[in-house]
């Protein structure tokens, strides 16, 4: 609901200054946890070619042949190769059906430079990243264009941008920031010499580790995550009431966070008992049938 700001300012008059600045107080109190959220945590963008690279690394890319109606790989030369595909629907259809999801993924390696004479320093680098492809139809807006020509830019190629929040350890202090002191801060992308300022990493593939599954994936069972229940706990008054037992008495928060705790002491008991059923024979051996089951 929109009001007309002098209305709005006429209002405002009529209510007591101390009610006021009571509401305003409020309102920045319920907003101020807000404030410091930041949209591009832990993200990294990527070529196309290097998102490629490592989907077909992860065994998670098709390419069909000619007698296939789709692949990954025939979606993804359109998408790169055919500016006009958005106005053809067969070949919308088919980029349609690429998956495009973000790559949950950590990065660990341990980097040796010389400082001296037969002298050496260790430089752990450790990232944590949600890694998103950038397309060119998706950056159409002049930064977004700007680094796309950057990343792209023939013979000085950039696979990667990582925002600093990615970087866990081994972050450089020269560190490039485009929006300092200007809105449009991606204007001088694609000057030369630029590489003399930026913060470059070489990093190994063979380094980097699929953290979280983020594909689309169907299960029937999933596991309670850790920061949830986290939440819920703390939201737990040990002297307020949640209800009636089966008994008639009153639960209260205290009973009623000792019963979540007993049911996962339960639960992970259960699981414990499930493995054990199934990999170890009754006098406690192991099943090597199944262990090599598992592993074939």
């Amino acid at each position: 609901m929109y009001i007309d700001e002098d209305l709005y300012n006429k209002i405002l008059k009529e209510i007591p200054s101390d009610v006021v600045e009571s509401f305003k107080t409020k309102a920045e109190q319920s907003t101020d946890v807000y404030s410091d959220v930041n949209v591009s945590d832990a993200q990294v963008i990527i070529r196309p070619d290097l998102y490629r690279k490592i989907r077909i690394g992860l065994g998670d890319w098709t390419f069909g042949d000619e007698f296939s109606e789709y692949s990954d790989e025939q979606a993804f030369n359109i998408l790169q190769n055919d500016p006009d595909w958005q106005s053809d629907p067969q070949k919308a259809k088919i980029v349609s059906k690429l998956e495009l999801y973000p790559l949950k993924m950590s990065y660990f390696q341990n980097s040796s430079s010389k400082i001296g004479n037969n002298a050496f320093y260790n430089l752990p680098i450790y990232n944590k990243m949600a890694i998103f492809p950038a397309f060119k139809y998706m950056l159409q807006s002049d930064n977004g264009k700007a680094l796309y020509d950057r990343m792209n830019k023939s013979g000085e190629e950039i696979d990667m941008i990582a925002f600093d929040s990615a970087v866990k350890v081994g972050g450089n202090q020269n560190q490039y920031q485009p929006y300092k002191g200007k809105v449009n801060g991606l204007e001088d992308m694609n000057k030369d010499g630029l590489n003399d300022n930026l913060d470059i990493q070489i990093q190994d593939l063979d380094d980097l580790r699929m953290q979280l599954n983020t594909s689309a994936h169907h299960e029937l069972e999933r596991a309670f995550g850790t920061q949830a229940l986290k939440i819920l706990m703390s939201n737990i008054i040990d002297s307020a009431d949640y209800g009636i037992g089966k008994n008639g008495n009153i639960i209260k928060g205290k009973q009623l966070r000792r019963d979540i705790i007993n049911l996962i002491n339960a639960l992970t008991l259960n699981g414990v008992n499930t493995v054990k059923g199934r990999f170890l024979l009754k006098d406690g051996s192991p099943n090597k049938k199944a262990v090599i089951s598992l592993l074939s």
